[in-house]
């Protein structure tokens, strides 16, 4: 918005110039509506219509060489001077209304070789004249130095052969390893042609087999000790038949059944010496554990098969109760609840086409795209695992969704130069009629000015920005080379599903995150100079205070009609260099055109700084991301927008 202004120094040009020239710069300024400069029918200098007293005409003097020029110019007060006398009148015009975007030029080589802009032959060559030939260049070195940089020819470039660490992969699964039917371990479902039957080993006394029993209190007993692990499953609905329980011995020589550490050792208590026995056979292992329908069988190395009569243990296995299909549209919330009944510790496991998508028990999930798919739900606890399986149908939306964001949640415009202005808020206006004002503009791509830092607009769109591979949305805004007025971003998804932005945000974490320099937690106040009772005698301006001790005052007085005593306004806050952009992942920071003003939703992060792991989005928060109000005639550094647009669609 303050961009405008630097034509305005095209007036101070007209002394000293032609008529044509003057002529042409008179057309440009007319064009920003700069003021109208004339010599009226009384002789004197008149602006815009105004007669500043002054005579156009000079003294007579003495005959000499040519004269000089007048003198028109701004001065430190912003009026205009003329031949070194002020004219009492600004030479600040009435903002003007906000232009249309405009469009980046098209810059290309043709095909006949030339270069070409906007579709038209500009005859000039893209290839330059030729060289004269080279010398016989010698091969370049290059190699890691002994303090990890890239060196060239013996130099040491100052690069870090070490690249930048890479995101944190994803969190991988547990192996499943067990011993097969045909006596081999098999990993995740593999047969690893291991045996896990150890070599024989030298032939032992007499071993005693183990004692594994129900005892009394409806507890698993082996060799007289109870394990404190029921054997009967607690009361369930009738489900799908059982797996069988694992039973196994565990690296700490205890008996582990279904995953859990009974405690009670799998070696029994070493006996008295007994009387020499007749010379017995080689001590064997439990090799495999069948359950079929309510027996338990051991089987050992031996070929001895031990079995015991227990209760079926699906009674405690999960029931699951979930629809058979379920439905939904591309782009929006798919969610699904089903009931689980078991007061055991249960953990849950969603896969989608055979991939796992969520571990938790209800699924929210949001796809791309229509299509037909399968869900798998499992449950799983001490006693076993349930399953089942949904077949999911997704439909294209019936009516077509829009890329940008198409209502407006909440706005809060921080004092500054434009605290009443893009869009007008004149005296009298409401919270409620200032937001319908604001709405008006973001849909009709209209400037929004956010004020100084902490001024911040809510929006949301009508479907889901689903985080798919690459960049994923873009904020627009109005920077252009060498001006940029960064707008720190947030992201939230419609996590209670109400259709509101009332659930976490997460910040975007550009490329300033992580500076020294930045500020997280910031909390800042700006107090009404109207209204506000501890304003210093004498003082200019609007007074604020941070929560890190700081506090002053910022040179404009100008107040947002519709706010009251303060504007409290926080998040980041970031330190920028006169108004050089940020690398990436911030608004109003690179021309819209630049991949650099794109945004990831992977770059989002809690508030302890860790990835997000969105699946996807829903509103946008923007707020000015810098506190500098350094910026002379032009303002502050102040966060302008016309909306967010989804790049997936």
């Amino acid at each position: 918005m303050k961009k405008l202004l630097f034509l305005l120094s095209a007036i101070v040009l007209l002394t000293g110039c032609s008529e044509d020239k003057v002529s042409n710069i008179e057309n440009e300024v007319r064009q920003v509506d700069a003021p109208s400069i004339e010599i009226g029918e009384n002789g004197n200098w008149w602006i815009n219509g105004k007669d500043t007293g002054v005579s156009a005409k000079g003294e007579p003097g003495q005959p000499g060489s040519g004269g000089a020029s007048t003198s028109i110019e701004v001065g430190t007060n912003g009026n205009w001077w003329i031949n070194g006398a002020d004219t009492g009148i600004s030479a600040r015009g009435e903002p003007g209304q906000p232009g249309q975007p405009g469009t980046s030029a098209s810059i290309e080589v043709g095909t006949n070789g030339n270069w070409w802009i906007n579709g038209a032959d500009t005859g000039i060559s893209a290839r330059g004249e030729p060289g004269q030939p080279g010398n016989d260049g010698t091969s370049a070195s290059i190699e890691i130095g002994t303090n990890g940089n890239w060196w060239i020819n013996g130099v040491d470039t100052g690069v870090s052969a070490r690249g930048e660490p890479g995101q944190p992969g994803q969190p991988g699964t547990s192996a499943s390893i067990e011993i097969g039917t045909n006596g081999n371990w098999w990993i995740n479902g593999v047969d690893t042609g291991v045996s896990a039957r150890g070599e024989p080993g030298q032939p032992g006394n007499d071993g005693t087999s183990t004692s594994i029993e129900i005892g009394t209190n409806g507890n698993w007993w082996i060799n007289g000790a109870d394990t404190g692990v029921s054997a009967r499953g607690e009361p369930g609905q009738p489900g799908q038949p059982g797996t069988s329980a694992s039973i196994e011995i565990g690296t700490n020589g205890n008996w582990w059944i279904n995953g859990v550490d009974t405690g009670v050792s799998a070696r029994g208590e070493s006996g008295q010496p007994g009387q020499p026995g007749q010379p017995g056979q080689s001590a064997s292992e439990i090799v495999s554990i069948e359950w079929v329908d309510g027996t338990m069988t051991f089987i050992f190395s031996d070929g001895r098969r031990l079995s015991v009569q227990v209760e079926t243990p699906g009674a405690g296995v999960p029931g699951i109760q979930v629809a058979g299909s379920a439905s939904g549209f591309a782009r929006q919330w798919f969610r699904l609840a089903p009931q689980v009944e078991s007061s055991s510790n249960v953990h849950y496991r969603w896969l989608l086409d055979g991939v796992e998508i969520s571990t938790d028990r209800e699924l929210v999930h949001v796809f791309a795209e229509a299509g037909d798919h399968v869900l798998t739900f499992t449950a799983t606890n001490v006693a076993g695992a349930s399953e089942r399986s949904i077949s999911v149908r997704i439909d294209e939306p019936t009516q077509a969704y829009s890329p940008w964001t198409n209502r407006v949640y909440d706005f809060v415009r921080a004092p500054g130069q434009y605290a009443n202005a893009y869009p007008a808020t004149p005296a009298g206006s409401t919270y409620e009629s200032v937001l319908a004002s604001v709405q008006s503009s973001i849909l009709s791509r209209g400037l929004v000015s956010l004020g100084g830092y902490g001024g911040y607009i809510v929006m949301g769109f009508d479907h889901t920005v689903v985080n798919g591979a690459g960049n994923d949305f873009i904020v627009n805004g109005n920077a252009f080379s060498g001006w940029a007025e960064p707008g720190t971003i947030e992201v939230s998804w419609d996590a209670n599903g109400n259709g509101l932005p009332d659930d976490p945000w997460y910040e975007i974490a550009g490329s300033e995150y992580d500076a020294p320099t930045a500020i997280h937690n910031y909390v800042l106040t700006y107090y009404n100079p109207t209204t506000d009772t501890e304003r210093e005698v004498g003082a200019t301006g609007t007074r604020w205070a941070d929560n890190q001790g700081q506090g002053g005052y910022i040179p404009t007085s100008s107040w947002p009609n519709w706010q009251g005593d303060t504007i409290v306004v926080g998040g980041s806050v970031y330190e920028q260099s006169g108004f050089s952009a940020f690398a990436f992942g911030y608004a109003d920071n690179w021309p819209n055109s630049d991949v650099r003003s794109q945004i990831d939703i992977d770059w989002a992060v809690d508030a302890n700084g860790n990835p997000a792991n969105l699946k996807g989005i829903d509103f946008v928060r923007v707020y000015t991301g810098t506190f500098n109000f350094g910026a002379g005639a032009f303002g502050e550094i102040s966060t302008e927008v016309t909306g967010a647009e989804d790049l997936t669609l």
